[in-house]
């Protein structure tokens, strides 16, 4: 895991004039949390948040930013049923799991739900939201601005005959063939024309065998969406923690020949890579 690296998901999105904007907080969002601490004067971040699966949300009781007066926060996370943010945000700090407790945390943080299908303006970018096919409530988002367009779309299972998160089942009950297709096309309209989509390409096509309703694609999957959607870049990445640098290398390869020669460039993530648009 030398070149890939082993730490889970987190994105930091730079526009121009606009607060550093943060997906997701898992262990890779840590080092970041350092950096910015290091900084003088007051902190202005938005996070947003894809779901809350603890590989996705490790971090933000190390987020070193929270622990600071002059810091302001504000999270978008999707509104689930069976579970309310802010209470599982303040449970990460239970005093037999965590040493921090979570009065320690001095920045004025704030917090906005958002379900698939909204849309809102954040500073002059455009954020959207879309409800992905995943246990629990999993989003994906698209961030536009100055037309440029980047979509996370992170912890996403094919939905043939796959129905999974709250509420998916009973919205798929009355014509299956139907629900799959709106959420295919619906899906291929989130990411249409995007500069850049960050895909989850967690397994190949042997390991998502009996593993459907783990939530999670394949390479073949992402490149498929990314060339019917006319995408200019994709990043396949939710890495296996089994997978080696060879293991993603060969995945890579994978989804380089189904592009083959379109207009679709394709790589896989890397900590610390660093992509202008």
């Amino acid at each position: 895991m030398m070149r890939y690296g082993g730490n889970t998901t987190s994105f930091r999105i730079d526009i121009d004039g606009i607060p550093p904007i943060f997906v997701d907080g898992g262990t890779g969002l840590y080092e970041e949390g350092i950096r910015l601490a290091s900084q003088p004067g007051p902190l202005r971040i938005y996070m947003l948040v894809t779901h809350t699966h603890w590989d996705h949300i490790l971090s933000y009781p190390l987020f070193e930013p929270f622990y600071r007066q002059d810091c302001e926060v504000t999270f978008f996370a999707p509104v689930s049923e069976k579970a309310d943010f802010p209470r599982l945000i303040r449970g990460q700090h239970h005093d037999r799991t965590f040493p921090r407790s979570f009065n320690e945390i001095t920045a004025h943080i704030e917090y906005r739900s958002f379900s698939g299908g909204e849309k809102f303006k954040l500073d002059g970018a455009t954020i959207s939201a879309f409800r992905l096919n995943h246990p629990g409530i999993t989003i994906g988002w698209r961030i536009e601005h100055d037309e440029r367009a980047v979509c996370i779309i992170t912890d996403n299972a094919p939905v043939e005959n796959n129905y999974l998160g709250e509420g998916m089942r009973e919205r798929a009950a009355a014509d299956p063939q139907a629900f799959e297709k709106e959420f295919n096309d619906s899906l291929t309209d989130f990411i249409l024309g995007a500069d850049l989509v960050i895909y989850d390409t967690h397994f190949d096509e042997a390991g998502i065998k009996n593993r459907r309703h783990w939530g999670h694609s394949t390479p073949q999957t992402a490149t498929a969406f990314a060339l019917e959607a006319g995408v200019r870049h994709l990043l396949l990445h939710h890495h296996a923690p089994e997978d080696t640098d060879f293991m993603v290398d060969r995945k890579l390869d994978e989804a380089r020949s189904i592009a083959g020669e379109q207009n679709l460039v394709v790589e896989a993530a890397a900590e610390g890579m660093v992509l202008w648009l």
